[in-house]
């Protein structure tokens, strides 16, 4: 995480060692009488006390005292040990003989959790509280006292936040590919989708200009999809790769779905044609009349790349069990490790839980025996040392409290280790998946919202960390997460339609629970918050894509948008807000964010966060400098290339 200033505390020194220690030890006893003048000089003057402590060591070097303690006017005194914050850096280095501190916090946090260790035999209070945690928050001053007997040393330290740096990557090809449509980060290494991309390029780093408009096309593919990958090396992002699909086609829509785990990198292309079944089967596909052939039309598909010395290469091919015409494999993706998790929320079979063999739907039939329109499903495949393999099919179970018909299983994913959570945002729910060499994947739970509404969409997004699951519901229309909404009511006293809301769940006493329910401090009609989210830690990036502020308004400033004449009204600009919660506190909002230029810049469509960064996508955007607005409107533009696309950076 980046740093860009601290601020350093200044303290009044009562008393200094020859080491040119900064502590203050003093008596508590009965001031001395005097006026101010007399006062202030008897603070400035060493005040050792009345006189010995009852058990204190006399001593004539910090040799003659035990660990952490300091010898001052020939007695051991009592000092601070260890002084540790859970986030940020403290400024100087900690030493017992050093009184004040700067803390640098992330631009993610307002506080921080302090571990603090006394000498033996003192206590420890901060600003007054005696008791651990201890905590210390943006802007404050924080008093930490250790005493021991009537003797007392002093620390003082100063917390502050590092402003952001808002930056960003452009798109480095065409305008109007979608760029930024899905991202997903990882440690200096970003992806980026762009599944409208048209050039006609198969494999890595083909052409990327595409020349559909010219009147003799030699490059062109409209819909086929790519993906772009960026590095960041000394502070500045370039592009690694530009990825095509092996058999890019028209209308692929290759670089809907992304997801990045180490060297291994997962897309989906959920209008891929072919109907190879399982791994690396044939990806030639002519769906085009009268004869075609090894076609399964939007069947949906999805590559592994992997990183090698050599750059990135082609690894997988993965389709479906047994494809199907319309089931859209890819529309989701995930990784941890080597599983792959790959969503078909428009598969149709009425099959229920964890399933051995995929048996095609056949909703078109005149006497249809299995099928559940749009029920969902999600095919998930592992890596052994003779390569990939479908692992397991996974539909909604059949214990689901909701109807599988329409459940959209699989519209969204996240994988953390050995578990898996789906969304079902048709049905309200969301379901996490746990995987063990003796069971296989078994459902874990079904999570829905503790007070819900028609039309939340829980579970369009999802994200997950260990066991913490962030679930959105950006059609959530109450103001109150604990209050249901009452729109239709004659006097709606609980309603902001779509302002959207993000909960996330933990086990507690081994069973998922709501811990958190979460919305925006400047709440507003259509903010849809929560579609998508990210996890990493104690952080959530979640977006608000319709938030309509004004790019350079706090993030408490609700629009006007419905007044007579707004005057703090930017509709639908969009933008993210970072919720953050030290260890020890709860979900607190954090951080509002905004692109750089006003108008439909479609910002928010997707969000990740990595190393301290935090990447939002701004799919309109006409910037070739994300860290400035563009000039569009100038006699002769130099930021300007409209419907170019990026991806903002705040760190």
């Amino acid at each position: 995480m980046s740093t860009s200033r601290a601020l350093a505390a200044t303290l009044a020194v009562p008393f200094l060692l020859a080491q040119a220690c900064a502590l203050d030890w003093s008596s508590r006893g009965t001031p001395p009488s005097g006026d101010d003048d007399d006062a202030s000089a008897d603070a400035e003057a060493p005040d050792t006390g009345p006189g010995p402590d009852a058990g204190a060591t006399p001593c004539e070097s910090p040799r003659d005292c035990a660990d952490g303690e300091l010898c001052v006017s020939a007695m051991c005194e009592p000092a601070l040990v260890q002084l540790v914050p859970d986030v940020g850096a403290l400024s100087p280095t900690f030493a017992s003989d050093v009184a004040s501190y700067a803390l640098e916090l992330p631009f993610v946090y307002e506080t921080a959790r302090l571990s603090i260790q006394a000498s033996s035999g003192a206590a420890v209070t901060v600003d007054g509280q005696g008791g651990p945690p201890f905590f210390t928050s943006e802007g404050e001053e924080t008093i930490i006292r250790v005493t021991r007997e009537r003797r007392e040393a002093v620390y003082k330290l100063r917390a502050t936040r590092n402003a952001f740096v808002r930056g960003g990557v452009a798109n480095p090809g065409r305008p109007d590919t979608s760029f930024g449509d899905v991202i997903a980060a990882q440690g200096d290494v970003l992806v980026v989708g762009a599944p409208v991309d048209a050039s006609a390029a198969k494999g890595i780093n083909g052409n990327p200009n595409s020349d559909c408009d010219s009147a003799s096309p030699t490059n062109c593919a409209p819909f086929s999809g790519a993906v772009y990958v960026f590095r960041r090396k000394d502070g500045v992002w370039a592009q690694e790769a530009y990825l095509k699909a092996s058999n890019a086609q028209r209308s692929d829509a290759f670089g809907r779905s992304v997801a990045l785990d180490g060297p291994l990198l997962v897309v989906g292309a959920p209008r891929e044609s072919s109907a190879a079944s399982g791994v690396n089967g044939n990806q030639i596909a002519s769906c085009s009349a009268p004869t075609p052939s090894n076609c399964a039309y939007r069947s949906g598909a999805a590559y592994v790349f992997r990183r090698t010395t050599e750059g990135w290469k082609q690894e997988t091919y993965l389709k479906a069990r047994t494809p199907t015409p319309n089931q859209e494999l890819g529309v989701s993706v995930a990784i941890s490790g080597e599983q792959v998790a790959v969503g078909s929320s428009a598969e149709s079979s009425s099959a229920a839980g964890v399933q051995a063999q995929q048996l095609a739907s056949d909703c078109l039939a005149a006497s249809p025996q299995n099928c559940a329109k749009s029920s969902g499903a999600v095919m998930i495949y592992g890596r052994e040392a003779e390569g990939w393999y479908v692992d397991a099919y996974v539909k909604p179970p059949v214990n689901s409290n909701n109807s599988m018909l329409n459940a959209t299983f699989g519209a969204s994913l996240a994988l953390s280790g050995n578990r898996l959570l789906v969304g079902a945002p048709n049905s309200e729910s969301a379901h996490v998946l746990r995987n063990s060499a003796a069971n296989g994947w078994v459902f874990e739970a079904e999570l829905k919202a503790a007070v819900s509404n028609e039309d939340d969409f829980f579970g369009a997004a999802v994200a997950l960390d260990g066991t913490t699951a962030v679930v959105g519901a950006a059609g959530h229309d109450s103001d109150r997460v604990d209050v249901p909404a009452d729109c239709e009511a004659e006097a709606p006293a609980h309603c902001l339609k779509s302002s959207g809301a993000v909960y996330v769940f933990e086990p507690v006493a081994g069973a998922w629970v709501e811990t958190a329910g979460l919305k925006t401090l400047n709440l507003h009609d259509n903010q849809q918050l929560g579609n998508p989210v990210a996890i990493s830690g104690n952080v959530i990036v979640a977006a608000v894509s319709g938030d309509s502020a004004p790019i350079d308004a706090a993030g408490s400033l609700v629009p006007d948008c419905s007044a007579p004449i707004p005057m703090a009204c930017d509709e639908y600009n969009g933008g993210a807000v970072v919720f953050a919660r030290p260890e020890g506190r709860t979900w607190k909002q954090t951080r509002y964010l905004k692109g750089v230029a006003s108008g439909l810049q479609e910002v928010g469509f997707s969000v990740a966060f990595a190393s301290g960064v935090a990447f939002v996508s701004a799919t309109n955007n006409a910037a070739k400098d994300l860290s400035v607005a563009p000039d569009c409107g100038a006699s002769v533009p130099v930021n300007c290339a409209a419907g170019l696309g990026g991806v903002l950076t705040f760190e």
